[in-house]
């Protein structure tokens, strides 16, 4: 697999997983109040592209 392709399929995963954390934290806000799901899936989004990019780093 060339160098391109793999870094296509990373960023593929990257963007999954922070639509999958973002509709996480809709669902939390739409149970709980809009603020606090907000607040809470935008936490969980960044941490999630932090340790992704600390992990590209080590």
């Amino acid at each position: 697999m060339s160098e391109r392709t793999e870094a296509l399929y990373k960023s593929m995963g990257h963007a999954f997983g922070t639509i999958m954390f973002g509709a996480i934290g809709g669902f939390i806000g739409y149970v709980i109040t809009p603020w606090v799901g907000g607040l809470l899936g935008s936490f969980v989004a960044l941490t999630y592209i932090f340790m992704t990019v600390q992990g590209q780093l080590s």
